[in-house]
């Protein structure tokens, strides 16, 4: 996934320089003036985040190697179209996009633990629609330093043959994801059918 994002990312960055090169020349061609730095102003550039999907079970097996849970910290990041309705996070959003900023926080932090098991269920919520990333911090159940994200309870499902052929292994995983979805363990919301229809029409 990260080798992806790399790749993704730095095809949108040339996108985006052609895209930025065609209104200049377009508006040079009017005999406006104007600069590709005041261009990239009026038309920022797309971004990219890749947030591992998370699971209930995945989430609490995690939550339970932490004897101590000192600090859970919450990155807002802005969704495609799904609507979180995580009130909370709903309005961190909103104040996000008011402000402007480029990275909000919400970070919950307690030297002598938080509540896991009401941590658990906040974590749940939050990340159910991959739209917020977590970073757990807290001491094992040895006293060790333990600190974890995404990565550490995501989402997995086995694939026991991988198909050779691109079409076929897309047909594969798009099944596998519909089964995650119509179980629980994936929700996208109201956004069911859109997401679906999306996915589905990437392996047509």
């Amino acid at each position: 996934m990260s080798s992806f994002k790399t790749t993704v990312k730095r095809f949108i960055s040339d996108q985006y320089r052609g895209y930025i090169d065609q209104l200049w020349n377009e508006a040079k061609a009017r005999g406006e003036t104007t600069t590709k730095k005041a261009l990239q102003e009026e038309n920022e550039s797309p971004t990219l985040e890749i947030i591992p999907l998370t699971g209930r079970d995945s989430i609490s097996a995690f939550v339970n190697q932490f004897s101590l849970l000192k600090t859970i910290e919450f990155r807002i990041v802005k969704p495609n179209s799904e609507v979180d309705g995580h009130e909370v996070f709903k309005q961190l959003r909103e104040i996000s996009d008011e402000l402007n900023s480029t990275s909000t926080k919400l970070r919950a932090s307690n030297p002598d633990g938080l509540d896991k098991d009401n941590s658990k269920k906040t974590i749940t919520d939050a990340t159910d629609q991959g739209n917020q990333e977590v970073t757990l911090d807290g001491l094992d159940q040895d006293g060790n330093k333990l600190k974890g994200n995404n990565d550490e309870f995501k989402i997995s499902a086995p694939l026991a043959t991988v198909p050779v052929m691109k079409l076929t292994l897309a047909k594969k995983l798009f099944g596998i994801f519909e089964g995650l979805v119509a179980n629980g363990t994936i929700k996208i919301g109201n956004q069911t059918k859109k997401v679906t229809d999306v996915v589905q029409s990437l392996t047509k």
